[in-house]
């Protein structure tokens, strides 16, 4: 049997989960990872995904839309901004982060119009959000993908990318180092 560890799961309204964890997947700002038992102490910011729990006798999921995670040998514990059990996410909540990432980008770019830094990081929450639902079978694509490319990724990463505002007009997450390629009907 896989050694286990201490997981828990915490959002501002209550604690989700506690207990003991085989792996734990999480959604990292920067790149999913794999938590096990004996891991190097880590914090890591969360993106908005999955989080996937492998219990002795059981995997469960749950949809973060952020937070943090810190990680120690002993243990995981996850501080999301907002979690819910994914078998308990509905289409319903799934359009209203949307709706919330969606009213943040529009924010970011009225207060911050010549700071691409903020807007940029507004976009990303909204794609991920967009992503997410997508993944999950539950949210609503809005108009047509958008293929980008990054220069600052090696070599030349492509990038699938959902117009966030209906309209992309050449704006991309990362204006500096993506560019649209070929937009799809």
């Amino acid at each position: 049997m896989a050694d286990t560890m201490q997981f828990d799961l915490v959002s501002p309204e209550k604690s989700l989960a506690s207990g003991p964890a085989t792996s734990v997947q999480i959604p990292g700002a920067d790149g999913d990872m794999t938590v096990m038992a004996n891991h190097a102490p880590t914090i890591t910011t969360l993106r908005p995904g999955v989080l996937r729990v492998e219990a002795p006798d059981a995997t469960t999921e749950y949809v973060v839309t952020g937070g943090f995670a810190e990680i120690s040998a002993a243990g995981v514990s996850v501080l999301a901004e907002r979690a819910v059990a994914k078998g308990d996410m509905t289409a319903e909540d799934m359009s209203e982060m949307v709706a919330e990432a969606r009213a943040a980008l529009n924010n970011a770019k009225e207060f911050f119009e010549n700071e691409p830094g903020p807007v940029d990081d507004a976009a990303k929450l909204l794609a991920d959000m967009v992503a997410m639902g997508d993944d999950m079978g539950i949210g609503s694509s809005q108009g047509p993908q958008v293929f980008a490319e990054c220069s600052r990724c090696p070599p030349q990463q492509q990038i699938w990318l959902h117009p966030l505002d209906g309209k992309l007009e050449g704006e991309v997450v990362q204006r500096s180092s993506l560019r649209v390629a070929q937009q799809l009907a």
